[in-house]
């Protein structure tokens, strides 16, 4: 893991960026710069504090019975909620919310913007920057209209996708059905049929693969977040 001084010695800004070892353990990324001040958690990019410069008191915090813990979602601020809102439609096991919340973010890249504002980049924003063509899985997209249906997301899968091709130029892996449940059937680490396809879609490619699911991380080698 990643300590906070080594953080600071390859991404630091002096004056505007440091980071810091919690109590917890956790690693928190403070931001001052000529527009605001901020707190981060690099456990599931957690905004736990924002305060513009033009106000005396910060539009974003934590609850006063928040706690910092290692693998636990953190109370108050802004959480990354994905890819799933609430308890998982299926398992209960499942944290609420999804993965992204509790998972470590990589610092990859820091840098000053020309209006003073303070970049961080993580490692799955620069593999979608420098990708020259992006995949979706045609499960992933039948999980999100799934998650729609029974109201675990407010908008419908439709209108997500529409976004990402829009912006980013989202595509659908159009492999053949056959030979992703081919690659799939060797992917007996999860009996979840949703991951299990959306995995296979990549490894039958021998693509990285985006994703905030811890499983999926542990098994896929060429998973990243």
């Amino acid at each position: 893991m990643t300590t906070a001084q080594q953080l600071n010695a390859q991404f630091g800004i002096t004056g505007q960026l440091s980071f810091r070892k919690d109590v917890s353990g956790l690693i928190v990324a403070e931001i001052g710069n000529t527009q605001a001040t901020a707190s981060l958690c690099l456990q599931g990019a957690h905004l736990m504090s924002w305060q513009p410069k033009s106000q005396a008191a910060p539009a974003i915090w934590l609850s006063r019975d928040a706690k910092l813990t290692e693998g636990k979602s953190i109370r108050g601020g802004v959480p990354v909620c994905w890819p799933w809102f609430g308890a998982h439609a299926a398992e209960a096991g499942f944290p609420a919310h999804g993965y992204a919340r509790t998972s470590p973010w990589q610092v990859i890249e820091s840098g000053r913007e020309p209006d003073g504002a303070t970049r961080l980049t993580s490692q799955g924003v620069r593999a979608v920057e420098a990708a020259e063509q992006l995949l979706i899985s045609p499960m992933a997209e039948l999980e999100l209209t799934y998650l729609h249906e029974i109201s675990r997301i407010n908008c419908p899968a439709l209108a997500i996708l529409d976004s990402l091709r829009r912006d980013i130029g989202l595509e659908t892996c159009n492999l053949p059905f056959a030979a992703v449940v081919g690659t799939a059937l060797t992917l007996a680490w999860t009996r979840d049929p949703f991951d299990r396809i959306i995995a296979a879609q990549a490894a039958h490619r021998d693509s990285p693969l985006l994703t905030a699911d811890q499983n999926i991380r542990a098994h896929y080698p060429a998973a990243i977040w």
